[in-house]
């Protein structure tokens, strides 16, 4: 074994390592993409809210990893235009004006909306019944957990499934790419106005909009899809 500083080791195969621990980068992308996780979670369920300073040193301290994990998922989040970063102020909980409310609005109805069509096209009678579980796991989901009235994260989690599951059955992997990330900025809006308890579930909506979609009726489901996110814009906005 050569030994090349107090921490860095490499052994007679050229495998660098740390004598503490071998260096693990596999690892290391796995904690950041464990943190981006964790504080995508945290501001979705309000612990961090819209223009909130993100503390590097503060969140290393909280999630008990390191400063260079915690400042990679940042950057991570700012791709998703989660976060947002400013050169010498640092990061900040992304704010979407009304405007950009409109702009995502109209962004999604005509992303989505093409899914929508495709889907209904293209879409097999597998895809059809992992859509109908999708719903039914997201209508047998609370949307607050029964105690504390905090936001219950499944709900999230099954509300993007069930959206994200009709947009897979257009058989576009750019169009889902793209659609996703349109619902990762609307999410975070959502999420904001369900800590104050403006925004409704939308159950019924979900309900007409999956019957619509398997009963292959463009025109209907195209409807009840443009209502379903102008209801939601017009809840947040009150």
């Amino acid at each position: 074994m050569i030994v090349f500083s107090s921490n860095l080791t490499c052994d007679n195969n050229n495998n660098f390592g740390e004598r503490e621990g071998r260096l693990d980068v596999k690892k290391d992308q796995t904690y950041t993409e464990t943190i981006m996780r964790s504080i995508r979670r945290d501001i979705i369920l309000g612990t961090y809210r819209p223009g909130d300073k993100l503390v590097i040193s503060e969140l290393k301290k909280y999630y008990q990893v390191s400063l260079s994990v915690i400042r990679e998922a940042l950057t991570r989040l700012t791709e998703q235009e989660i976060v947002t970063a400013t050169p010498n102020v640092g990061f900040r909980v992304a704010q979407i004006s009304p405007q950009g409310i409109q702009e995502l609005k109209q962004a999604r109805l005509i992303n989505e909306g093409t899914a929508i069509k495709l889907a209904i096209e293209r879409g097999s009678i597998e895809w059809e019944a992992k859509l109908v579980a999708a719903y039914y796991k997201l209508v047998h989901t609370e949307i607050y957990l029964p105690k504390t009235q905090q936001l219950n994260l499944e709900w999230f989690m099954a509300h993007k499934h069930f959206h994200m599951t009709i947009v897979e059955g257009a058989g576009n992997r750019f169009l889902s790419k793209i659609c996703l990330r349109l619902w990762n900025q609307s999410e975070l809006s959502r999420s904001q106005a369900l800590v104050g308890h403006k925004v409704a579930p939308g159950i019924e909506e979900h309900r007409q909009l999956t019957k619509a979609i398997t009963d292959r009726d463009v025109d209907r489901a195209l409807e009840i899809h443009a209502a379903h996110l102008t209801n939601g814009i017009n809840h947040r906005q009150k």
